[in-house]
């Protein structure tokens, strides 16, 4: 098995070996380890290993696997050979050198004979290891350093997005909805970053999904009529993992719709009310009414009668929104106050083309006080009496009868 396959087995309780050349092995139950290999095991304390060197007894030696790491790469990043040891100076001939430092007796007779030397030597360094296991010990730690190093934490990865709306939208509709990605697969919660003065504070907001929405303040502002500039906007999404935050760039890009015309606002509210004489003449205008397309469109206007209305063919309107009294309505009851129905209510229509928007306009007729009118003689428009010669005085010839419409009393002269 080689290290990688075995560090995790380490951490999971495994005992490891190292031979003298090197190779790695799990160590099998029931099975000891020989002199001269190196066991690792886990340690008595959690993230600890314990590192031992098997002697000639079958004994283990402790040593300390950080202290044995460290030195083998200062010796290697200082261009030495880590299994060489200065301090036992091993050129002088000390035990761990290749310097013979046991000698036979020499007699000196004169002879010459050129000697020839043979020693057998093995690299080891300053606690036993041989290169091999050393360079072993070493990967077989790296490894477990990579295995329980605590991993990098990246920011979510997103990209940014474009969004289209149309205008008059509602606070619930959602816009669009952003997504990002954490790497390490945490949760990613979601912000909106607004910059100093910026006119889209408060305007907009998102939700834990990434839903992004108008504000009941950005339904009523310029982010939801198209015919308020500007109709693209720009806000900054924070994606934050919790630790780390990445910024995304939304536009949002507002439509236009086709909205139907707009009355001016009438004095009394959301309807209008005109008063006028009775006896008007059909020329005069009772009252005017105004609505204006936000699409700059040319807005027509109609009256609107249910069925079977009595005012339908009495009021009529004009291009420019004037009311006045039909030739008809000048004759009927609604000229006429002493007429009962003095109060008349129609439906006015103003439109684009496309679309339609209704208003209700009350026609309140007020009375004048009328001449008193004479009740209308056999003989046309006067009174026509025959009497005697030689009548007296208080013979009635004939009698005139006139009636006021307001109901006064009527004196004769």
């Amino acid at each position: 098995m080689n290290l990688v396959s075995l560090a995790p087995l380490l951490l999971a309780d495994g005992v490891v070996v190292i031979n003298g050349l090197g190779q790695a092995r799990l160590l099998q139950p029931g099975e000891n380890a020989a002199p001269g290999e190196v066991v690792i095991s886990p340690g008595s304390q959690t993230d600890s290993l314990q590192v031992d060197v098997i002697d000639n007894n079958g004994q283990p030696t402790a040593i300390s696997a950080d202290t044995q790491a460290q030195n083998i790469v200062e010796q290697l990043e200082a261009g030495q050979d880590p299994t060489t040891s200065e301090e036992l100076a091993p050129e002088a001939g000390e035990d761990l050198g290749s310097s013979p430092t046991v000698f036979g007796a020499i007699s000196r007779d004169g002879s010459e004979t050129i000697a020839s030397t043979l020693f057998e030597t093995d690299g080891s360094d300053s606690v036993g290891l041989s290169e091999t296991q050393s360079l072993s010990l070493l990967d077989l730690l790296n490894t477990l350093n990579q295995i329980t190093s605590e991993p990098p934490n990246d920011p979510p990865l997103a990209d940014n997005f474009t969004f289209n709306y149309a205008e008059n939208s509602a606070d619930e509709y959602v816009i669009g909805k952003v997504t990002a990605i954490d790497p390490e697969g945490l949760p990613v919660s979601y912000s909106i970053e607004y910059g100093e003065n910026d006119p889209l504070d408060g305007l907009f907001e998102i939700n834990d999904e990434g839903e992004i929405s108008l504000t009941p303040e950005g339904v009523e502002a310029f982010t939801n009529d198209f015919e308020s500039d500007p109709n693209s906007h720009q806000i900054t999404v924070v994606a934050s993992d919790g630790v780390n935050d990445t910024p995304i760039v939304v536009t949002l890009n507002e439509t236009d719709v086709n909205e139907p015309p707009v009355f001016d606002p009438p004095e009394d509210g959301d309807e209008y009310i005109f008063c006028y004489d009775e006896n008007s003449p059909d020329e005069y205008v009772i009252g005017s009414v105004n609505a204006v397309d936000p699409e700059g469109g040319v807005v027509s206007y109609s009256i609107q009668y249910g069925a079977n209305d009595p005012l339908d063919g009495l009021f009529e309107i004009d291009a420019n929104g004037n009311i006045s009294l039909t030739e008809a309505g000048v004759e009927a009851f609604t000229n006429d106050f002493e007429t009962l129905g003095n109060q008349h209510q129609i439906t006015v229509i103003a439109s684009d083309g496309v679309n339609n928007t209704p208003i209700t306009v009350k026609l309140h007729e007020q009375d004048l006080n009328e001449p008193p009118v004479f009740d209308p003689p056999e003989y046309g428009d006067e009174y026509i009496f025959c009497y005697d010669e030689n009548s007296p005085d208080e013979y009635v010839i004939g009698s005139v009868n006139a009636v006021d419409p307001e109901g006064g009393v009527v004196s004769y002269s």
